[in-house]
Protein backbone atom coordinates (compact mmCIF):
# COMPACT_ATOMS: atom_id res chain seq x y z
CA UNK A 1 0.00 0.00 0.00
CA UNK A 2 0.93 3.55 -0.82
CA UNK A 3 1.18 5.56 0.50
CA UNK A 4 -8.59 22.88 -10.95
CA UNK A 5 -9.61 23.77 -7.92
CA UNK A 6 -11.44 21.24 -6.17
CA UNK A 7 -15.11 21.71 -6.68
CA UNK A 8 -16.68 19.34 -3.90
CA UNK A 9 -17.11 16.37 -2.23
CA UNK A 10 -19.62 14.12 -0.45
CA UNK A 11 -19.07 11.29 1.57
CA UNK A 12 -21.42 8.55 3.42
CA UNK A 13 -20.22 6.89 6.31
CA UNK A 14 -21.99 3.43 7.73
CA UNK A 15 -21.56 1.82 10.98
CA UNK A 16 -21.70 -1.49 10.10
CA UNK A 17 -24.04 -4.73 11.17
CA UNK A 18 -27.18 -2.87 11.59
CA UNK A 19 -30.09 -4.84 9.91
CA UNK A 20 -33.17 -2.56 9.50
CA UNK A 21 -35.86 -3.04 6.81
CA UNK A 22 -38.22 -0.77 5.94
CA UNK A 23 -41.83 -1.87 6.55
CA UNK A 24 -44.12 0.72 5.53
CA UNK A 25 -45.53 1.04 2.46
CA UNK A 26 -43.57 3.81 0.57
CA UNK A 27 -43.76 5.42 -2.92
CA UNK A 28 -40.13 5.53 -3.73
CA UNK A 29 -37.55 4.22 -2.31
CA UNK A 30 -34.58 2.02 -2.69
CA UNK A 31 -34.77 -1.29 -4.32
CA UNK A 32 -33.61 -4.73 -4.37
CA UNK A 33 -33.13 -6.88 -6.52
CA UNK A 34 -36.69 -8.54 -6.35
CA UNK A 35 -38.45 -4.74 -6.59
CA UNK A 36 -38.90 -4.53 -2.65
CA UNK A 37 -37.85 -1.72 -0.81
CA UNK A 38 -34.97 -2.20 1.59
CA UNK A 39 -33.64 0.64 3.66
CA UNK A 40 -29.98 0.92 2.12
CA UNK A 41 -28.21 -0.82 -0.43
CA UNK A 42 -24.59 -1.18 -1.63
CA UNK A 43 -23.31 -2.30 -5.19
CA UNK A 44 -19.51 -2.51 -6.53
CA UNK A 45 -19.50 -3.02 -10.34
CA UNK A 46 -16.50 -4.75 -10.87
CA UNK A 47 -14.29 -3.99 -14.11
CA UNK A 48 -13.97 -6.41 -16.82
CA UNK A 49 -11.78 -9.28 -15.84
CA UNK A 50 -11.40 -11.11 -19.24
CA UNK A 51 -10.66 -14.60 -16.87
CA UNK A 52 -13.32 -14.62 -14.89
CA UNK A 53 -15.76 -17.37 -15.02
CA UNK A 54 -18.90 -14.86 -14.87
CA UNK A 55 -20.25 -13.53 -18.29
CA UNK A 56 -20.91 -10.32 -17.07
CA UNK A 57 -17.85 -9.69 -14.77
CA UNK A 58 -15.70 -10.79 -18.11
CA UNK A 59 -17.57 -7.87 -20.34
CA UNK A 60 -17.27 -5.36 -17.56
CA UNK A 61 -21.07 -6.35 -16.53
CA UNK A 62 -20.86 -7.93 -13.54
CA UNK A 63 -21.06 -6.48 -9.67
CA UNK A 64 -21.98 -7.50 -6.18
CA UNK A 65 -24.73 -6.81 -3.99
CA UNK A 66 -25.40 -6.62 -0.23
CA UNK A 67 -27.83 -4.43 1.54
CA UNK A 68 -29.77 -3.76 4.85
CA UNK A 69 -31.30 -7.40 4.55
CA UNK A 70 -28.37 -9.16 3.51
CA UNK A 71 -25.09 -7.98 4.49
CA UNK A 72 -22.58 -10.31 2.53
CA UNK A 73 -21.90 -10.03 -0.52
CA UNK A 74 -23.55 -11.65 -3.13
CA UNK A 75 -23.00 -11.62 -7.24
CA UNK A 76 -26.01 -10.14 -8.77
CA UNK A 77 -27.87 -12.42 -11.35
CA UNK A 78 -28.44 -9.52 -13.88
CA UNK A 79 -26.56 -7.68 -15.85
CA UNK A 80 -25.65 -4.02 -14.42
CA UNK A 81 -27.70 -2.79 -17.56
CA UNK A 82 -30.82 -4.26 -17.17
CA UNK A 83 -33.64 -2.77 -15.78
CA UNK A 84 -34.05 -5.73 -13.69
CA UNK A 85 -31.07 -5.20 -11.48
CA UNK A 86 -31.35 -3.65 -7.99
CA UNK A 87 -29.93 -0.23 -9.74
CA UNK A 88 -31.70 -0.07 -12.76
CA UNK A 89 -35.09 -0.80 -10.90
CA UNK A 90 -34.26 1.98 -8.10
CA UNK A 91 -32.95 4.49 -10.60
CA UNK A 92 -36.27 3.18 -13.01
CA UNK A 93 -38.31 5.00 -10.57
CA UNK A 94 -37.07 8.40 -12.05
CA UNK A 95 -38.53 7.29 -15.59
CA UNK A 96 -41.81 6.12 -14.00
CA UNK A 97 -42.48 9.63 -11.55
CA UNK A 98 -42.44 12.13 -14.43
CA UNK A 99 -45.82 12.49 -14.63
CA UNK A 100 -45.97 12.56 -10.70
CA UNK A 101 -47.09 16.48 -9.59
CA UNK A 102 -45.43 16.14 -5.91
CA UNK A 103 -42.07 14.68 -6.60
CA UNK A 104 -38.43 16.48 -6.09
CA UNK A 105 -36.16 14.84 -8.68
CA UNK A 106 -32.65 15.86 -9.08
CA UNK A 107 -29.92 14.02 -11.68
CA UNK A 108 -26.43 15.79 -10.83
CA UNK A 109 -22.91 14.30 -12.54
CA UNK A 110 -19.86 16.70 -12.68
CA UNK A 111 -19.86 14.18 -16.75
CA UNK A 112 -23.38 14.91 -17.54
CA UNK A 113 -24.46 12.28 -20.25
CA UNK A 114 -23.47 12.94 -23.85
CA UNK A 115 -19.74 13.86 -22.77
CA UNK A 116 -20.61 17.04 -21.55
CA UNK A 117 -17.83 17.48 -18.73
CA UNK A 118 -18.24 20.64 -15.79
CA UNK A 119 -15.10 20.80 -13.82
CA UNK A 120 -16.57 24.10 -12.63
CA UNK A 121 -18.82 22.51 -10.02
CA UNK A 122 -18.70 19.27 -7.74
CA UNK A 123 -17.03 16.63 -8.07
CA UNK A 124 -19.92 14.85 -7.31
CA UNK A 125 -22.26 11.92 -8.98
CA UNK A 126 -25.98 11.19 -7.88
CA UNK A 127 -30.13 11.12 -7.89
CA UNK A 128 -32.52 12.37 -5.30
CA UNK A 129 -36.27 11.29 -5.76
CA UNK A 130 -38.45 12.43 -3.15
CA UNK A 131 -42.40 12.87 -2.58
CA UNK A 132 -43.84 14.69 0.27
CA UNK A 133 -43.39 11.25 2.68
CA UNK A 134 -39.93 9.75 1.21
CA UNK A 135 -37.87 9.07 -1.15
CA UNK A 136 -33.87 7.92 -1.39
CA UNK A 137 -30.50 9.49 -2.41
CA UNK A 138 -28.51 7.69 -4.74
CA UNK A 139 -24.27 8.48 -4.89
CA UNK A 140 -22.07 6.87 -6.83
CA UNK A 141 -18.92 7.10 -9.17
CA UNK A 142 -19.97 6.53 -12.43
CA UNK A 143 -19.55 9.13 -15.53
CA UNK A 144 -22.42 9.82 -17.66
CA UNK A 145 -25.06 8.01 -15.44
CA UNK A 146 -27.59 7.78 -14.95
CA UNK A 147 -29.84 9.34 -18.52
CA UNK A 148 -32.25 11.83 -18.06
CA UNK A 149 -35.16 9.43 -20.22
CA UNK A 150 -34.01 5.57 -19.69
CA UNK A 151 -32.47 3.54 -18.03
CA UNK A 152 -28.69 2.08 -19.35
CA UNK A 153 -25.37 1.78 -18.28
CA UNK A 154 -22.90 3.89 -19.70
CA UNK A 155 -19.90 2.12 -21.56
CA UNK A 156 -17.87 4.87 -20.09
CA UNK A 157 -18.34 3.12 -16.88
CA UNK A 158 -18.08 -0.12 -17.91
CA UNK A 159 -14.19 -1.19 -18.04
CA UNK A 160 -13.68 -0.26 -14.43
CA UNK A 161 -14.78 -0.91 -10.86
CA UNK A 162 -17.59 1.39 -10.01
CA UNK A 163 -19.25 2.07 -6.29
CA UNK A 164 -22.84 2.95 -5.43
CA UNK A 165 -24.83 3.87 -2.66
CA UNK A 166 -28.32 3.79 -1.88
CA UNK A 167 -30.02 5.33 1.14
CA UNK A 168 -33.89 5.68 1.71
CA UNK A 169 -34.94 9.03 3.93
CA UNK A 170 -38.32 10.28 5.23
CA UNK A 171 -38.53 13.40 3.27
CA UNK A 172 -38.41 15.44 6.43
CA UNK A 173 -34.53 14.02 6.28
CA UNK A 174 -34.32 16.63 3.27
CA UNK A 175 -33.79 19.49 5.38
CA UNK A 176 -30.38 18.40 5.95
CA UNK A 177 -29.60 16.33 2.48
CA UNK A 178 -29.97 20.30 1.22
CA UNK A 179 -27.66 21.96 3.36
CA UNK A 180 -25.21 19.46 2.44
CA UNK A 181 -25.76 19.82 -1.11
CA UNK A 182 -25.52 23.36 -1.08
CA UNK A 183 -21.48 22.65 -0.19
CA UNK A 184 -21.32 20.32 -3.01
CA UNK A 185 -22.66 22.49 -5.71
CA UNK A 186 -23.54 19.30 -7.89
CA UNK A 187 -23.36 20.16 -11.25
CA UNK A 188 -27.14 19.75 -12.27
CA UNK A 189 -28.49 18.03 -15.75
CA UNK A 190 -32.13 17.82 -14.95
CA UNK A 191 -34.55 18.24 -11.80
CA UNK A 192 -38.09 18.84 -11.06
CA UNK A 193 -39.40 20.90 -7.53
CA UNK A 194 -43.05 20.41 -6.38
CA UNK A 195 -44.43 23.60 -5.09
CA UNK A 196 -45.13 21.67 -2.42
CA UNK A 197 -41.68 20.76 -1.57
CA UNK A 198 -40.48 23.82 -2.16
CA UNK A 199 -43.03 25.54 0.24
CA UNK A 200 -41.81 22.91 2.75
CA UNK A 201 -38.25 22.60 2.58
CA UNK A 202 -36.95 26.15 0.73
CA UNK A 203 -33.09 24.79 1.05
CA UNK A 204 -34.21 22.94 -2.06
CA UNK A 205 -34.97 26.09 -4.25
CA UNK A 206 -31.13 26.82 -3.89
CA UNK A 207 -30.24 23.71 -4.52
CA UNK A 208 -31.80 23.17 -7.73
CA UNK A 209 -30.76 27.23 -8.93
CA UNK A 210 -27.55 25.86 -8.19
CA UNK A 211 -26.74 29.18 -6.36
CA UNK A 212 -23.37 30.17 -5.43
CA UNK A 213 -22.23 29.41 -1.68
CA UNK A 214 -21.37 32.78 -0.55
CA UNK A 215 -19.44 32.25 2.96
CA UNK A 216 -18.80 29.35 5.06
CA UNK A 217 -18.06 27.18 6.80
CA UNK A 218 -16.65 25.18 4.02
CA UNK A 219 -17.06 22.09 4.93
CA UNK A 220 -19.14 20.12 7.48
CA UNK A 221 -20.59 16.44 8.90
CA UNK A 222 -23.80 15.58 9.25
CA UNK A 223 -25.71 12.61 10.77
CA UNK A 224 -28.82 12.00 8.99
CA UNK A 225 -31.01 8.74 9.71
CA UNK A 226 -31.99 6.72 7.29
CA UNK A 227 -35.83 5.66 7.07
CA UNK A 228 -35.62 2.51 8.89
CA UNK A 229 -33.57 4.44 11.60
CA UNK A 230 -29.68 3.81 10.44
CA UNK A 231 -27.60 6.54 11.20
CA UNK A 232 -25.22 7.71 8.14
CA UNK A 233 -22.19 10.30 8.37
CA UNK A 234 -22.25 12.57 5.51
CA UNK A 235 -18.73 14.81 5.22
CA UNK A 236 -19.16 17.42 2.43
CA UNK A 237 -16.57 20.24 1.48
CA UNK A 238 -16.44 22.80 -1.04
CA UNK A 239 -13.54 23.61 -3.13
CA UNK A 240 -12.72 26.69 -1.15
CA UNK A 241 -11.77 24.37 2.02
CA UNK A 242 -8.81 23.48 0.05
CA UNK A 243 -7.82 20.21 1.79
CA UNK A 244 -7.37 16.48 1.47
CA UNK A 245 -11.36 15.05 3.04
CA UNK A 246 -9.42 11.81 3.75
CA UNK A 247 -6.72 12.49 5.39
CA UNK A 248 -7.62 16.48 6.73
CA UNK A 249 -11.77 15.64 7.75
CA UNK A 250 -12.78 12.13 8.10
CA UNK A 251 -9.67 10.01 9.42
CA UNK A 252 -9.44 12.88 12.63
CA UNK A 253 -13.55 13.20 12.62
CA UNK A 254 -13.71 9.45 12.70
CA UNK A 255 -10.40 8.87 15.01
CA UNK A 256 -9.62 5.94 12.74
CA UNK A 257 -6.93 5.45 10.53
CA UNK A 258 -7.79 4.23 6.69
CA UNK A 259 -7.59 2.14 4.36
CA UNK A 260 -8.76 4.67 1.12
CA UNK A 261 -9.54 3.24 -2.49
CA UNK A 262 -9.90 5.83 -5.44
CA UNK A 263 -8.56 6.61 -8.34
CA UNK A 264 -4.68 7.08 -8.52
CA UNK A 265 -4.36 6.57 -12.49
CA UNK A 266 -4.79 10.65 -13.08
CA UNK A 267 -2.68 13.70 -12.63
CA UNK A 268 -0.85 14.73 -8.93
CA UNK A 269 -2.08 12.03 -7.11
CA UNK A 270 -1.72 12.16 -3.24
CA UNK A 271 0.68 9.71 -1.62
CA UNK A 272 -0.52 7.40 1.29
CA UNK A 273 -0.25 10.01 4.82
CA UNK A 274 1.77 7.70 7.91
CA UNK A 275 3.26 10.83 9.33
CA UNK A 276 -0.44 11.91 10.75
CA UNK A 277 -2.00 10.65 13.96
CA UNK A 278 -4.68 8.83 11.63
CA UNK A 279 -3.22 7.30 8.44
CA UNK A 280 -4.56 7.37 5.41
CA UNK A 281 -3.06 4.53 3.46
CA UNK A 282 -3.84 4.33 -0.62
CA UNK A 283 -4.31 0.74 -1.76
CA UNK A 284 -3.15 -0.88 -4.66
CA UNK A 285 -5.32 -3.92 -5.05
CA UNK A 286 -8.63 -4.97 -3.86
CA UNK A 287 -9.94 -8.64 -3.03
CA UNK A 288 -13.32 -8.99 -2.73
CA UNK A 289 -15.77 -12.85 -2.97
CA UNK A 290 -14.68 -14.45 -5.80
CA UNK A 291 -12.21 -11.49 -7.78
CA UNK A 292 -9.09 -10.18 -7.22
CA UNK A 293 -7.88 -6.70 -9.26
CA UNK A 294 -5.47 -3.70 -9.22
CA UNK A 295 -6.67 -0.54 -7.98
CA UNK A 296 -5.39 0.39 -11.54
CA UNK A 297 -8.86 -0.71 -12.78
CA UNK A 298 -10.91 0.64 -10.18
CA UNK A 299 -12.51 4.03 -10.78
CA UNK A 300 -14.97 3.76 -6.95
CA UNK A 301 -14.64 5.63 -4.35
CA UNK A 302 -14.44 4.23 -0.36
CA UNK A 303 -12.61 3.58 2.84
CA UNK A 304 -12.36 1.64 5.37
CA UNK A 305 -11.31 1.94 8.78
CA UNK A 306 -8.05 0.17 9.82
CA UNK A 307 -9.12 -0.32 13.50
CA UNK A 308 -11.65 -3.82 12.71
CA UNK A 309 -13.29 -3.89 16.39
CA UNK A 310 -14.30 -0.14 15.58
CA UNK A 311 -15.28 -0.61 11.96
CA UNK A 312 -16.52 1.91 9.51
CA UNK A 313 -17.10 2.07 6.10
CA UNK A 314 -17.34 4.81 3.73
CA UNK A 315 -18.44 5.27 0.25
CA UNK A 316 -18.17 8.75 -1.82
CA UNK A 317 -17.23 10.19 -5.55
CA UNK A 318 -13.80 11.87 -4.69
CA UNK A 319 -10.15 10.80 -6.03
CA UNK A 320 -7.38 11.60 -3.71
CA UNK A 321 -5.71 14.13 -6.15
CA UNK A 322 -4.37 17.87 -5.73
CA UNK A 323 -6.71 19.12 -8.01
CA UNK A 324 -10.00 17.76 -5.56
CA UNK A 325 -8.29 19.55 -3.04
CA UNK A 326 -9.22 23.17 -4.21
CA UNK A 327 -5.57 24.28 -4.03
CA UNK A 328 -4.11 22.80 -7.82
CA UNK A 329 -0.43 22.41 -8.17
CA UNK A 330 0.96 21.71 -11.57
CA UNK A 331 4.04 20.78 -12.91
CA UNK A 332 4.20 20.63 -16.55
CA UNK A 333 5.81 23.76 -18.29
CA UNK A 334 2.46 24.83 -19.93
CA UNK A 335 0.68 24.47 -16.73
CA UNK A 336 3.09 26.50 -14.82
CA UNK A 337 2.90 29.57 -17.50
CA UNK A 338 -1.20 28.97 -16.99
CA UNK A 339 -0.70 29.62 -13.46
CA UNK A 340 2.24 32.18 -13.24
CA UNK A 341 -0.01 34.23 -15.43
CA UNK A 342 -3.24 33.76 -12.69
CA UNK A 343 -0.66 35.01 -10.08
CA UNK A 344 0.28 37.82 -11.83
CA UNK A 345 -3.52 38.52 -12.89
CA UNK A 346 -4.24 38.02 -9.23
CA UNK A 347 -1.04 40.12 -7.84
CA UNK A 348 -2.93 42.97 -9.82
CA UNK A 349 -6.04 42.79 -8.77
CA UNK A 350 -4.76 42.70 -4.99
CA UNK A 351 -2.94 45.86 -5.84
CA UNK A 352 -6.18 47.06 -7.67
CA UNK A 353 -7.74 46.86 -4.15
CA UNK A 354 -5.31 48.15 -2.44
CA UNK A 355 -5.59 51.53 -4.03
CA UNK A 356 -9.22 51.17 -4.28
CA UNK A 357 -10.93 49.84 -1.83
CA UNK A 358 -14.13 48.17 -3.13
CA UNK A 359 -17.37 50.20 -3.07
CA UNK A 360 -20.87 49.60 -3.37
CA UNK A 361 -21.28 49.70 -7.50
CA UNK A 362 -24.06 50.66 -9.35
CA UNK A 363 -26.67 48.31 -10.57
CA UNK A 364 -26.02 49.80 -14.14
CA UNK A 365 -22.33 49.48 -13.43
CA UNK A 366 -22.59 46.17 -12.38
CA UNK A 367 -24.35 45.58 -15.69
CA UNK A 368 -21.71 46.91 -17.84
CA UNK A 369 -19.19 44.53 -15.96
CA UNK A 370 -20.60 41.09 -16.97
CA UNK A 371 -21.67 42.46 -20.07
CA UNK A 372 -17.68 43.03 -20.54
CA UNK A 373 -16.95 39.61 -18.79
CA UNK A 374 -19.74 37.98 -21.02
CA UNK A 375 -18.10 39.50 -24.40
CA UNK A 376 -14.68 38.08 -23.24
CA UNK A 377 -15.76 34.94 -23.14
CA UNK A 378 -17.50 34.67 -25.93
CA UNK A 379 -14.58 35.98 -28.19
CA UNK A 380 -12.19 33.44 -26.22
CA UNK A 381 -14.95 31.14 -26.81
CA UNK A 382 -15.04 31.35 -31.20
CA UNK A 383 -11.04 30.96 -30.75
CA UNK A 384 -11.29 27.89 -28.71
CA UNK A 385 -14.52 26.13 -31.49
CA UNK A 386 -11.78 26.91 -33.83
CA UNK A 387 -8.83 25.10 -32.46
CA UNK A 388 -11.30 21.98 -31.59
CA UNK A 389 -11.93 21.84 -35.49
CA UNK A 390 -8.09 22.23 -36.07
CA UNK A 391 -7.50 19.49 -34.01
CA UNK A 392 -10.10 17.39 -35.40
CA UNK A 393 -8.77 17.94 -38.83
CA UNK A 394 -5.34 16.86 -37.33
CA UNK A 395 -6.75 13.38 -36.10
CA UNK A 396 -8.55 12.56 -39.50
CA UNK A 397 -5.27 13.69 -41.42
CA UNK A 398 -3.21 11.56 -38.83
CA UNK A 399 -5.82 8.57 -38.93
CA UNK A 400 -5.10 9.19 -43.86
CA UNK A 401 -1.74 8.29 -42.89
CA UNK A 402 -1.48 5.72 -40.45
CA UNK A 403 -0.34 8.07 -37.78
CA UNK A 404 -1.82 6.81 -34.64
CA UNK A 405 1.08 8.73 -32.55
CA UNK A 406 -0.64 11.90 -34.28
CA UNK A 407 -3.77 10.80 -33.61
CA UNK A 408 -3.69 10.55 -29.92
CA UNK A 409 -2.27 13.42 -30.18
CA UNK A 410 -4.76 15.61 -31.71
CA UNK A 411 -7.45 13.54 -29.66
CA UNK A 412 -5.73 14.70 -26.43
CA UNK A 413 -5.52 18.58 -27.40
CA UNK A 414 -8.87 18.36 -28.72
CA UNK A 415 -11.03 17.05 -25.44
CA UNK A 416 -8.70 20.00 -23.87
CA UNK A 417 -10.48 22.57 -25.27
CA UNK A 418 -13.80 21.08 -25.15
CA UNK A 419 -13.17 21.16 -21.39
CA UNK A 420 -12.12 24.80 -21.77
CA UNK A 421 -15.46 25.31 -24.10
CA UNK A 422 -17.60 23.67 -21.51
CA UNK A 423 -15.96 26.21 -18.60
CA UNK A 424 -16.93 29.07 -21.08
CA UNK A 425 -20.25 27.82 -21.52
CA UNK A 426 -20.85 27.75 -17.85
CA UNK A 427 -19.60 30.86 -16.99
CA UNK A 428 -21.87 32.69 -19.73
CA UNK A 429 -25.07 30.87 -18.18
CA UNK A 430 -23.68 31.96 -14.34
CA UNK A 431 -23.26 35.24 -15.54
CA UNK A 432 -26.62 35.34 -17.04
CA UNK A 433 -27.88 34.25 -13.66
CA UNK A 434 -26.28 36.86 -11.89
CA UNK A 435 -27.52 39.24 -14.43
CA UNK A 436 -31.52 37.44 -13.22
CA UNK A 437 -30.40 37.89 -9.51
CA UNK A 438 -29.35 41.67 -10.00
CA UNK A 439 -32.79 42.99 -11.29
CA UNK A 440 -33.93 41.68 -7.98
CA UNK A 441 -31.09 43.27 -5.90
CA UNK A 442 -33.58 46.04 -3.70
CA UNK A 443 -30.69 46.77 -0.01
CA UNK A 444 -26.94 48.06 0.57
CA UNK A 445 -26.28 44.10 1.97
CA UNK A 446 -27.62 42.77 -0.82
CA UNK A 447 -25.80 44.59 -3.49
CA UNK A 448 -22.68 43.74 -1.09
CA UNK A 449 -23.47 40.08 -1.52
CA UNK A 450 -23.71 40.56 -5.60
CA UNK A 451 -20.76 42.33 -5.52
CA UNK A 452 -18.71 39.71 -3.49
CA UNK A 453 -20.16 36.44 -5.64
CA UNK A 454 -19.27 38.69 -8.68
CA UNK A 455 -15.75 39.42 -7.96
CA UNK A 456 -15.47 35.56 -7.20
CA UNK A 457 -16.30 34.69 -10.00
CA UNK A 458 -14.71 37.51 -11.83
CA UNK A 459 -11.40 36.01 -10.49
CA UNK A 460 -12.39 32.18 -11.62
CA UNK A 461 -12.95 33.68 -15.06
CA UNK A 462 -9.67 35.40 -15.20
CA UNK A 463 -8.10 32.28 -14.45
CA UNK A 464 -9.88 30.23 -17.11
CA UNK A 465 -8.90 32.97 -19.82
CA UNK A 466 -5.25 32.85 -19.03
CA UNK A 467 -4.77 28.82 -19.85
CA UNK A 468 -3.39 27.88 -23.19
CA UNK A 469 -5.60 24.87 -23.19
CA UNK A 470 -7.96 23.02 -21.02
CA UNK A 471 -7.58 21.36 -17.64
CA UNK A 472 -6.04 18.13 -17.60
CA UNK A 473 -8.13 14.97 -19.04
CA UNK A 474 -9.96 13.74 -15.72
CA UNK A 475 -10.06 9.39 -15.10
CA UNK A 476 -13.62 9.85 -17.64
CA UNK A 477 -11.86 11.96 -20.38
CA UNK A 478 -9.30 9.03 -20.15
CA UNK A 479 -11.66 5.87 -20.80
CA UNK A 480 -13.45 7.69 -23.16
CA UNK A 481 -10.20 9.14 -25.40
CA UNK A 482 -9.01 5.47 -24.71
CA UNK A 483 -12.63 3.60 -26.28
CA UNK A 484 -12.21 6.49 -29.09
CA UNK A 485 -8.71 5.02 -30.19
CA UNK A 486 -9.86 1.80 -30.14
CA UNK A 487 -12.78 1.74 -32.28
CA UNK A 488 -10.32 3.77 -35.03
CA UNK A 489 -8.38 1.02 -34.66
CA UNK A 490 -10.63 -1.05 -35.87
CA UNK A 491 -11.79 0.45 -38.95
Amino acid sequence: MDGVGQILFWLIVIALGILIRLNHAVKYSCLNENGDPVDWFIVYKLPDINKHTNSYVKHGLGYLYLDSRNIFWTFGSNSINSSQCALGRTVGQIYSSKADPEIFRLLYNDAHPKNKSDSYRGHTKGVLLFDTSAGYWLMHSVPQFPSRDTYSYPESGRRNGQSILCVSFATSSLHEIARQLRLYQPSIYDSQLSTQLAQFIPELQEVVAGKALRKGPYFTHATINSAGGTPFSNFAKHKKWGKDIYADFMAPNLKQSLFVQTWLNGPRELPSDCASDYKVNNLRSVKLTGVEFLSSKDHSKWALSVDKRNPYVCIGDINRQAKNRGDDRRSSEGNRNSRNAQEVGQNELRQLRTQNPPVAKTSDQNRRALKEQEQKLINKRSEIQAKIKEKSALARSGRAQNNMQQVKTALIQKKQYEKQLDLYNNFIGDIEALRGELENVSQDQELQNFIEEQRVMSNAISDVLARPTGDDLTEEEENELTVELEELLKE
